[in-house]
């Protein structure tokens, strides 16, 4: 019994350690590596002295050093990471005092706060940029040479006293058009839905090779998604049935497959905006939120799917992370940029003292943040197991 449990034990080990936890690092190192290049990039282009780059935090597991004397670094806490430049933390350092005699000196040795404002700004936007550009690359790739399957827009299903049944909407109805814009799939039907923010939309619809147009409003309603995640959405109450086989391959062009990209980004963006605009007003419960746990969980589960899925998914979370880090909260990059529109406005920069205090009480705010959307992970994914 004792050799039976071990082997299970090692079996659920190895089974969890390949299926979430390899994922999740891939995932979130992928994204930190290509965010801190962004600044790391910039930030030699302006000549800022680039002491550390750092995959993850704590001790140092192992690293080099490059030529311009940066040390690469990969440490022991995989969750993270950060560039670190020369001067980034000494403002004070130079505040109230001529530099007109050392200011040369220092600048060739690249100190980060000696820079020109419109360079400190250039660096700092370079970390979400470059998940930005990451992303489009990553979706572009994909719809350029694999392309992209979406399923025929048909109606298979008309709930009862739903909206869309209000509105005559039939099974067998093939929807067409969402306020004018054409539709290549049911999931681009979702995305307009959703969208539309409980809008009344326009739906033209295709039924027995006569056009019919509807009009509709969505309901905020309750749901779950194809990986078991609940929550809620803008939805009329209908359904298409995949399961039949109603696919369609829609292949791009270059230029095409770009703009296609963009309209991905674009969603996701507004997505994101959206949901932070309903937890402000109260529509969206901080327990639908979801922190390193769940996006393990999601890593692990999209990762069955295959390593295409895989990493479209990594797309989808850099561009979430580049939006929040463009919050304008201290420490976030967003926070930094907002500290210089403050020095750009007035022509001077806040205080040092300021700073610091608006620094330790912003991470004093994501750490509780932190814990509570941890805690809503452990409860969301293990209270069911317990």
């Amino acid at each position: 019994m004792e050799v039976f449990f071990m082997d299970s034990y090692l079996a659920d080990s190895f089974i969890f350690l390949t299926g979430y936890v390899l994922p999740f690092l891939f995932v979130l190192t992928v994204i930190v590596f290509f965010h801190e290049l962004g600044h790391f990039l910039v930030a030699r282009w302006f000549g800022v002295k680039v002491l550390k780059f750092s995959i993850g935090f704590g001790p140092e597991i192992f690293g080099w050093d490059d030529k311009h004397n940066t040390r690469w670094r990969i440490s022991l806490i995989p969750l993270g990471g950060y560039v670190s430049f020369a001067g980034e933390n000494n403002a004070s350092d130079f505040t109230g005092k001529d530099v007109s005699n050392q200011g040369e000196v220092l600048d060739n040795h690249g100190f980060f706060y000696l820079k020109p404002l419109y360079a400190r700004i250039c660096i700092v936007l370079a970390g979400p940029l470059s998940n930005f550009i990451f992303s489009l690359f990553i979706f572009t790739f994909i719809f350029l040479f694999v392309g992209e399957r979406v399923s025929i827009p048909r109606v298979d299903v008309v709930f009862e006293n739903s909206p869309a049944a209000e509105a005559g909407f039939l099974k067998d109805d093939i929807l067409l058009s969402v306020d004018g814009k054409d539709l290549t799939g049911f999931h681009q039907f979702q995305k307009l839905v959703e969208l539309g923010a409980g809008n009344r939309m326009e739906i033209k619809v295709e039924r027995q090779d006569k056009i019919v147009t509807l009009f509709v409003t969505p309901q905020w309603k309750k749901m779950q998604n194809v990986l078991g995640d609940k929550g809620f959405a803008f939805m009329i109450g209908i359904q298409s049935n995949i399961k039949k086989g109603e696919f369609r391959f829609i292949s791009y062009q270059p230029h095409s497959a770009f703009f296609r990209s963009v309209e991905e980004f674009w969603f996701i963006t507004r997505n994101f905006i959206a949901t932070l605009g309903s937890i402000g007003g109260g529509a969206h419960s901080l327990n639908q939120l979801g922190g390193p746990l769940k996006i393990a969980q999601i890593s692990g589960q999209v990762a069955e799917f295959g390593f295409l899925p895989l990493i479209n998914f990594v797309a989808l979370l850099s561009i979430s992370i580049g939006l929040f880090n463009l919050l304008p909260i201290p420490p976030l990059d967003g926070g930094h940029l907002l500290f210089y529109g403050f020095e750009g406005l007035f022509g001077r920069s806040i205080s040092n003292v300021f700073q610091s205090f608006a620094i330790g009480f912003a991470l004093i705010l994501l750490s509780c943040f932190m814990i509570v959307i941890t805690w809503n992970d452990f409860q969301n994914i293990f209270s069911p197991l317990l």
